[in-house]
């Protein structure tokens, strides 16, 4: 495993535009007297080598302390992103009485704000860098990444869902029990509500979440009619008009079956 598989394994995220070929350079870390290749002085330059900088692609995560990595890498890396912009004027009515969640899932930059659905005010905002940019800079490197690693589809989805409970858990501010609403088009993350609905009935959490199946609704829009997609008897989203591709996730969910 290079030191870059591993840290995108503990959530940390760095530029990896040609996805760990060694050939963008931009995973470049401080991380003392390894031995540096040939190709990695070629696109670093003697100058940042001679400083103690490597390609976290080119080298195993056993050649140093895993420990000394996580800490120094978590302390030096950091990212300015920008959330405010234009806001188009629209006529506004009450929606519902609760809460929703506004996303805006980019390339590089994910952003979110808490809205109060009764009158469209902005409770809180929190934005952070695109967690899937370990994986390529742009879309085509994470797509050639799903294509050319079994797994990829998987680590890719479980990256943004980290980012996603990250950001909610920002605009929270701590309060776990607040009514939200979501809208998505997206398979993977109404996959995912079916793990943390097995979650919260064997008395675990994944990612420091769960959801009680009783108060939860999800509906799908079918027809221009909206339906109930909750499987009463079991506990569970019916997913039968959502992607087949969603192996590994169930594999995690027979994992949390199987606790007695």
């Amino acid at each position: 495993m290079t030191i870059l598989d591993f840290l995108r394994e503990n959530n940390i995220c760095l530029d990896a535009a040609c996805n760990g070929l060694g050939s963008c350079g931009k995973c470049k870390i401080k991380i003392g007297n390894l031995k540096a290749f040939e190709g990695e002085r070629k696109v670093l330059g003697d100058k940042d080598i001679a400083a103690g900088y490597r390609l976290a692609c080119m080298h195993s995560v056993d050649e140093c302390d895993k420990g000394t990595i996580l800490k120094d890498i978590k302390e030096s890396t950091g990212s300015v992103v920008l959330v405010d912009g234009f806001m188009p004027r629209v006529s506004h009515t009450n929606i519902c009485d609760k809460y929703g969640i506004a996303i805006d899932i980019g390339t590089t930059t994910v952003a979110m704000e808490l809205i109060d659905l009764s009158n469209a005010a902005i409770i809180a905002k929190a934005s952070d860098i695109n967690s899937q940019i370990a994986f390529g800079f742009d879309v085509m490197s994470r797509i050639a990444y799903t294509m050319e690693n079994v797994d990829g589809l998987f680590k890719l989805q479980k990256s943004i869902v980290h980012t996603l409970n990250m950001l909610i858990d920002k605009c929270l501010n701590g309060n776990k029990y607040m009514t939200l609403t979501l809208a998505t088009h997206s398979p993977y993350i109404i996959n995912h509500l079916n793990l943390l609905l097995k979650a919260f009935d064997k008395g675990v959490k994944i990612e420091n979440a769960a959801l009680d199946y009783h108060k939860t609704e999800v509906y799908v829009v079918e027809h221009g009619m909206v339906k109930s997609i909750k499987v009463q008897n079991a506990h569970l989203i019916n997913t039968d008009y959502l992607s087949d591709d969603i192996n590994e996730i169930y594999n995690e969910y027979d994992k949390l079956d199987e606790i007695q």
